[in-house]
């Protein structure tokens, strides 16, 4: 068990199925990444050669690019059983989550 996290409570163990639902919730994470990604290289590319200096909307892509594939990866370790639950792991992927959605929000506004 982690840290902050007593003996008593017991680990949730994920069942095939949910794990099979996960794998292809998390390749399809995974494809938008991509997909993503690639939009965001041409973005970045046209903007730099008209600046040649990274801006506000750019940035933002790009975080809001690395933080939704880290909280897609620890997602899986988390229910692959890699990571084991402690209060840490939480609180990061609380943390991880609320920069991604604030993120979005202003990318999108």
């Amino acid at each position: 068990m982690g840290t902050l996290v007593l003996p008593r409570d017991e680990d949730a163990l994920t069942s095939r199925r949910n794990l099979l639902i996960a794998a292809g919730l998390f390749g399809a994470a995974i494809a938008v990444a991509v997909f993503d990604s690639t939009k965001a290289g041409r973005q970045t590319r046209r903007s730099w050669g008209r600046s040649r200096r990274a801006n506000t909307y750019i940035i933002m892509l790009w975080v809001d690019i690395v933080t939704g594939v880290a909280l897609t990866v620890c997602s899986w370790l988390y229910l692959s059983g890699t990571i084991a639950p402690s209060i840490q792991f939480f609180v990061s992927i609380s943390t991880c989550s609320d920069h991604h959605s604030l993120v979005l929000r202003n990318i999108t506004s």
